[in-house]
C-alpha cells in the first residue's frame, strides 16, 4: 500500500506543477451521456444503459484536474499522440 501511496504523491507533485483552464468545446459535441432516443439523443457508446448517464456535470475535479462537463450533449473524445511513453508518466 505504501508504493501505491508514494505514486499518488508524486503524481498530485507533478500536477501541482502546471496550470490548467477550461476548453468549452460542448458546442462540438455529438454525443450525449446517456441514450435518449425521444431527444434524438445518441449516448457515448449507443449501449443504451451501459453509458455515462451518471457522470456528473458542470465544474468537475478529477484527479486535481477541473474539467467541465456540459449536458445533455457532452462527450466529445480528444485523442493525442505523444512521441515516447514517458511523455506523459
Amino acid at each position: 500500500m505504501e508504493g501505491a501511496r508514494n505514486v499518488v504523491q508524486v503524481r498530485d507533485e507533478r500536477i501541482g506543477r502546471y496550470e490548467f483552464h477550461h476548453v468549452f468545446l460542448d458546442k462540438f459535441a455529438n454525443r450525449g451521456l446517456r441514450d435518449d432516443p425521444a431527444k434524438g439523443i445518441v449516448g457515448w457508446s449507443n449501449q443504451g444503459a451501459n453509458d455515462m448517464r451518471n457522470l456528473p456535470t458542470g465544474y468537475q475535479t478529477f484527479a486535481r484536474v477541473g474539467y467541465f462537463i456540459s449536458s445533455p450533449k457532452a462527450a466529445i473524445s480528444l485523442v493525442f499522440r505523444q512521441r515516447r511513453q514517458h511523455e506523459l508518466a
